[in-house]
């Protein structure tokens, strides 16, 4: 039966419904509980089966969060495991949860020494722990943080988002939506550079455009680490092509991490330039003024099938080693790199494809405008 309501709850996560606990447990403060009923365990594995489905033996910060439990579990028959133990000579939860006032929790006279190293609760009036041996087999309680993350919306030309709580750890059941949008003249990148997810029932999705509700493609579905590719056909940075990117980001019922961060930048969207024929010039954007920065844009030559390119740089005046201009051999990046250029020094080399396609892919960062480049081209 506990299985079911947690896919009942998965289910509505799914349609985008969050709720801040799982079905089953009860809110209180920025908490959630789940009483153990009938389920019966030592201290050791009351805590493991918390762990099992999201969670932690509880911990009580004061003595409302005592009051509740208490509350919560006060049909028991028994004495109820909480997260309390003795560690180190100190009294303290497992959970980490700070123990504002642990004296005033305490019925009156515990805890015994040799009585055990282990905290339950007594339900009955007046509620509070008292220690014993950690081996008894009894009824216990859960919590983990409830899920909150609000939607946002990032509008800054650079920008910073990020999972809830990072570099804390995240919680479990969330369904976050966050926004990055620009003017309709922008495109939007977004670069990781900290990932510590529980893959791949943790997740990241990234859409093109507004999702839900309004125009939007998949982009990416993220159960991979995104800062750490060796295969080449999973992609370390993300681009839209409107100008709305939209990151959800998606925790089951258990299992939680530090979670993830990324930079994101709002670039101007240069339309691509597209030659053919049998000679032509390209220039970078605005040459022979500065280029801007923040910017990218293709440019291709097409010619009549059997024939070849033939490429000469005229002029080359670009920021060292932070604007590139990248030529290919093809139409796109799985093509053979002919050559990657930056600086301040005319390439002397011609540059000749092996088939009637070349394509160049002109990249600057956010600083430093530069007069930029101009090349010829002709058929060999």
């Amino acid at each position: 039966m506990f299985i079911l309501t947690i896919i009942f709850a998965l289910s509505l996560q799914a349609l985008g419904q969050q709720q801040p606990c799982p079905a089953g447990w009860s809110q209180f403060g920025k908490k959630c509980f789940w009483y153990s009923q009938s389920v019966q365990r030592t201290w050791t594995n009351a805590n493991r089966y918390c762990i099992d489905i999201g969670g932690a033996l509880a911990g009580t910060y004061d003595n409302n969060d005592l009051a509740f439990v208490g509350n919560l579990s006060a049909n028991s028959m028994y004495p109820v495991w909480t997260g309390l133990n003795l560690k180190n000579g100190y009294w303290e939860f497992i959970d980490g949860t700070y123990s504002f006032g642990l004296t005033s929790q305490w019925l009156s006279g515990e805890p015994l020494a040799n009585q055990g190293t282990c905290g339950a609760i007594r339900t009955t009036n007046p509620v509070g722990y008292f220690n014993m041996q950690c081996l008894n087999v009894q009824p216990f309680v859960c919590n983990q943080k409830i899920a909150t993350c609000d939607s946002a919306n990032q509008t800054q030309r650079y920008g910073v988002v990020q999972s809830p709580n990072f570099p804390d750890q995240y919680a479990n059941n969330e369904n976050c939506i966050q926004y990055i949008t620009g003017n309709q003249t922008n495109f939007v990148e977004l670069i990781f550079d900290a990932w510590n997810v529980e893959t791949p029932y943790d997740y990241v999705t990234l859409y093109d455009g507004n999702y839900p509700s309004g125009q939007w493609t998949l982009l990416a579905n993220l159960t991979y680490d995104p800062t750490n590719i060796t295969d080449t056909t999973l992609k370390p940075s993300f681009q839209t092509t409107s100008n709305v990117m939209t990151i959800r980001f998606v925790t089951d019922f258990s299992g939680t991490r530090s979670g993830w961060h990324a930079n994101y930048t709002l670039k101007p969207y240069l339309p691509y330039v597209s030659q053919s024929g049998s000679s032509g010039v390209l220039n970078s954007p605005n040459y022979p003024n500065d280029y801007p920065n923040d910017s990218e844009q293709w440019s291709y030559i097409n010619t009549l099938g059997g024939t070849r390119i033939v490429l000469q740089f005229l002029d080359f005046r670009m920021e060292k080693n932070r604007d590139w201009l990248y030529v290919y051999d093809g139409g796109d990046t799985s093509s053979p790199l002919l050559g990657n250029f930056t600086g301040f020094d005319i390439p002397s080399q011609q540059l000749l494809s092996t088939n009637n396609i070349m394509s160049l892919f002109f990249y600057t960062d956010y600083s430093i405008e530069a007069k930029g480049f101009s090349a010829t081209w002709k058929l060999m």
